[in-house]
């Protein structure tokens, strides 16, 4: 979420509205006579807005990976949340799966870390993280 990359290509992009609202607002306050205070804070509140809705659409401005998909990519981890033997759920990414064991994987008990082999329809594919399991 917070990679140099990431971050960079976000504010680049926010760039080009600063520079607009500053110039509209810089209009209107010579023609309105408003004092340049004015000006100032409105461009602090709109970087402020930004600063906010960053965590919120980060993830549009991650260019990883191939192709956009709404399912967790191969590789990613997560968390068992219901014991798998064969089947039970995990998060990943912040979102609950109904997820199953990979071919050969051992029981995953809830809690324990796993990641994703692959999915199969809606149901992710997971593999426990470590080979021993959790105590």
């Amino acid at each position: 979420m917070w990679s140099g990359r990431v971050l960079l290509k976000y504010w680049l992009i926010q760039l080009a509205g600063w520079v607009v609202v500053f110039a509209v607002v810089w209009v209107l306050a010579a023609r309105f006579g408003w004092p340049r205070w004015i000006v100032w804070a409105v461009i602090a509140a709109w970087i402020a807005k930004d600063a906010v809705l960053y965590p919120l659409t980060w993830r549009a401005y991650d260019s990883r990976g191939a192709e956009p998909s709404a399912y967790p990519r191969e590789g990613a981890e997560g968390v068992a949340l219901r014991r798998l033997s064969p089947t039970g759920a995990v998060r990943v990414a912040g979102e609950m799966w109904n997820a199953a064991l990979a071919d050969g994987a051992r029981d995953i008990e809830d809690g324990e870390a796993v990641r994703v082999a692959s999915r199969r329809g809606m149901t992710l594919l997971v593999e426990p993280v470590n080979d021993e399991p959790r105590r």
